[in-house]
């Protein structure tokens, strides 16, 4: 078995040469008439069974139980005559005996294997003289040959763009990985069967729509060339669920895939999956019950427990939820409601548009002062009507709809509705939209309206974000980690052959990056500035996390608790490196871990009398002019900016301005 320590030569001749050595074990395996990509094997038990059966004996302990095991091979442990190996399968992993005596010849050919190959091993259950559970393997078969090496050093962040990339790898080495999506699959089989139980009849509506409808988003469009005509991916399943409805199927529910072409980030994938279901008769009283019910006892299923760890904090799924108003919540923040909500947004400092209505305006405060501190699960009632066209009115105050979203760890989970049932309404609402003219307006859905004018009997509607409620339940700050195959967007690397048809040219440049280091007000307003920018943004928040949905519009929130794990995100000559800690010494630590890097601009918030000390320093520890002139700092334009949002600007100013030189 090779040493795969890896020398002190670059990756990609490493990989080369791991490469050759498989390669040349591959030949050697053909030659002694193995066959290394065998078609099938015959197994007899999986590890976890082994494991079971070997429970109750002793230490030193040999059986007559004979079995035959198949798995990836990954540990290998060699003493003279003979060798200890590692076989993991799906249910975990078992130890293989293997020695010269029992194996005869075939022992020679362990020399051609690697961590990664794929075998197949006969023999009987023991247990060692340490109280290993092994199996004395009396035959082995080579099933898959590996031809590369599996990652040497896998510590989460390190490779934290690779293991969403290349997700194989992950599940391969990250026993985590495949922990988050054994729990998202027992999730989502046990919402199936709950939901059933209660008589509701699980369907499925189109994913190519002439319409796309239900909810505000910027949907993706394609063509059908056989029908000449647009489609888009569906942004959501409402408007078809509720044509079943009216079709006399009073209790039904879709688990859908939903597409909205619209930014990425550690909330926001532009392919999710939903849950949404709807009942006849019942309304958002009826439909928040059902909710907290399925809430709650998904996570027992999934997880043994309602009770839950999020981001450093414990979160109670036990019904019954706290049930509050959402103006109640915005006054309670400290808005006076009753005035020029316009004014309050001006005073609170919340990105607004005067122009904007009531309920728009008193929405954005909600999401700015409110949604992020409501960590124990929150049903936030009554949404303002002009931001909820689908919805019935209230009953008592027609400024507002019966309307729910579902918060919890900060985060919008789930929503219900009363549903608006009345085509004359729904028409009146639609065509409202159609005068915002704006991307994520769309057109009349006339079958629907139609629909609607047949009769819909009173319903209750839900949805439900099985994404983010993965997050939660399995501790993840981002949705990719509950995502087998997230969206990315391409890697700077690219085969030979495409290098000179993707190059950067008139019309067309690569995307900068920008890697904010910190957890300042400066560095949350920064991430949506340059993410509208059209900036790829990653985050290092460090040495303390951050609060849930403070980086909202970045494409990876990273927790750094020591300044040198900076240096595993690989900034490149393409990354504008900010760094915005309080901490001080963490800040300047971050930028000497960062000054051999590739990034061409390096910007330290810092105070400007601290400037001259700090580039004497740079000095001493040998960097020279050249080096130099990549640290900014402090960073920023000179514009006179105060507050976060102004300094943000600033910076991004001096960006900008030094990347087109």
């Amino acid at each position: 078995m090779p040493n795969e320590t890896e020398p002190t030569t670059p990756p990609s001749e490493r990989a080369s040469d791991h490469l050759q050595s498989r390669m040349a074990k591959l030949n050697a395996l053909t030659e002694a008439g193995e066959e290394a990509f065998r078609i099938n094997f015959d197994r007899s038990h999986l590890v976890s069974e082994v494991l079971a059966a070997a429970e109750d004996m002793e230490p030193g302990q040999n059986s007559d139980m004979d079995v035959r095991v198949a798995g990836r091979l990954m540990g290998f442990r060699r003493q003279g005559k003979l060798v200890f190996a590692d076989l993991t399968d799906a249910t975990g992993k078992i130890q293989l005996l293997m020695q010269a005596n029992r194996l005869g010849e075939r022992f020679a050919l362990l020399d051609q294997l690697d961590l990664g190959d794929w075998l197949g091993a006969g023999g009987k259950v023991i247990r060692t003289k340490r109280g290993e559970p092994s199996v004395a393997v009396e035959s082995f078969e080579v099933l898959t040959k590996g031809l590369r090496p599996l990652p040497e050093k896998w510590h989460g962040l390190k490779d934290v763009e690779r293991r969403h990339r290349q997700r194989y790898l992950d599940l391969i080495v990250n026993e985590e990985a495949r922990s988050v999506m054994r729990a998202r699959s027992a999730a989502v089989a046990f919402m199936r069967s709950w939901l059933t139980d209660r008589g509701f009849v699980e369907v499925e509506t189109p994913m190519l729509q002439p319409i796309p409808g239900g909810a505000l988003a910027k949907p993706f469009v394609t063509y059908h060339e056989a029908l000449n005509m647009e489609l888009y991916l569906r942004v959501a399943p409402e408007l078809y669920l509720k044509r079943l409805v009216v079709g006399g199927m009073e209790r039904v529910f879709e688990i859908n895939r939903n597409f909205r072409n619209e930014g990425v980030s550690v909330r926001h994938n532009p392919e999710f999956t939903m849950l949404e279901a709807y009942q006849a008769f019942a309304d958002y009283s009826d439909m928040a019950t059902l909710l907290e019910g399925l809430v709650s006892e998904a996570a027992q299923h999934a997880r043994g427990s309602t009770i839950v760890e999020y981001q450093g904090e414990t979160l109670d799924l036990t019904p019954p939820y706290r049930r509050a108003r959402l103006i109640d919540l915005v006054a309670e923040a400290g808005v006076d409601v009753e005035t020029d909500l316009a004014d309050e947004c001006a005073r609170l400092e919340v990105p607004h548009d005067p122009n904007w209505s009531w309920g728009k305006l008193l929405l954005e405060l909600y999401e700015k002062k409110v949604e992020r501190n409501l960590v124990q699960p929150t049903f936030v009632l009554d949404y303002p009507k002009d931001v909820s066209p689908l919805a019935r009115t209230h009953r008592s105050d027609d400024r507002f709809t019966e309307h729910l979203d579902l918060v919890i760890g900060g985060m919008e989970v789930g929503v219900a509705y009363s549903e608006l049932t009345n085509p004359i309404d729904q028409r009146a609402r639609f065509e409202a939209q159609l005068q915002e003219h704006d991307d994520e307006t769309h057109a009349l859905d006339e079958d629907f309206l139609q629909a609607l004018e047949y009769g819909m009997p009173p319903t209750g509607g839900l949805g439900f974000g099985i994404d983010r409620f993965m997050m939660l339940l399995t501790d993840q700050s981002s949705i990719r980690e509950v995502i087998l195959f997230p969206a990315m967007r391409p890697t700077d690397t690219v085969p030979a052959d495409k290098a000179q048809r993707d190059k950067p040219g008139p019309g067309r440049e690569q995307i900068p990056e920008l890697l904010v280091v910190g957890t300042e007000k400066v560095a949350s307003a920064l991430v949506g500035l340059a993410e509208r920018a059209g900036f790829h943004v990653r985050v290092a928040a460090g040495p303390q996390p951050p609060l849930v949905g403070t980086f909202e519009g970045a494409d990876e929130v990273i927790v750094t608790r020591e300044p040198h794990d900076v240096e595993a995100l690989r900034p490149g000559n393409n990354t504008y490196v900010v760094i915005c800690s309080e901490n001080q010494e963490f800040a300047q630590a971050v930028l000497n871990t960062l000054m051999s890097s590739e990034a061409p601009y390096l910007g330290l918030m810092t105070n400007k009398r601290k400037t001259p000390a700090l580039m004497r320093a740079l000095r001493q520890d040998g960097y020279g002019d050249e080096d130099l002139a990549r640290v900014h700092t402090p960073v920023g334009l000179e514009i006179g900016s105060k507050s976060p949002e102004e300094i943000a600007l600033s910076i991004l100013a001096e960006i900008v301005a030094f990347r087109r030189g």
